[in-house]
């Protein structure tokens, strides 16, 4: 779904993903991005992904509530685990200078996903590489449909560790 930012903790830990009604979300919406689920996600990997150069921000803004939160579980110097949250406005302003130098590439192994109404709740698979650092994790979004469009409400995510390696369950088949 943070090199820069999660750097205080792990080095390259990760760079890396509620509606009322529409009048509540004013943001323009990208037919092709917000039209499904799948779209959703695969917008998620597609704008963060990519030589190092300037990122899509209105476009990864776009996918996220207003108010939306985003977080991981990194570890500390200490090696303690500890959970740290931000906003998508933060994400871009810890990892843009990152990714305006580094090529980061992250792409979807597998997906798990449930569903009751109009949420969502996605548990997707993902390696990246940038540079000679690769690694895999989960991300764990929430996602909701109001008005004609999905949104992102929540975005958390955690690498695999030898201590807490990826469950069968969530790889590929």
């Amino acid at each position: 779904m943070n090199i820069p930012f999660i750097k205080l903790f792990k080095p390259l830990t990760f760079v890396l993903f509620l509606g009322f009604g529409q009048t509540i979300f004013s943001q323009t919406a990208i037919p092709d991005d917000t039209s499904s689920v799948d779209a959703m996600v695969n917008a998620m990997y597609n704008v963060i992904s990519g030589p190092a150069g300037q990122r899509d921000w209105k476009r990864f803004k776009n996918l996220f509530t207003p108010d939306a939160k985003m977080g991981a579980v990194v570890k500390t110097k200490q090696g303690k685990e500890v959970f740290r949250s931000f906003t998508p406005d933060d994400y871009i302003k810890n990892n843009d200078p990152y990714f305006l130098k580094n090529a980061f590439i992250e792409k979807e192994l597998h997906r798990e996903m449930f569903s009751f109404g109009r949420i969502v709740q996605v548990f997707t698979t993902y390696e990246f590489e940038s540079g000679a650092e690769k690694e895999r994790g989960i991300n764990s979004l929430q996602l909701v449909r109001s008005g004609d469009r999905w949104w992102i409400v929540s975005l958390i995510w955690q690498e695999e560790s030898p201590e807490n390696p990826l469950p069968k369950e969530f790889l590929p088949k």
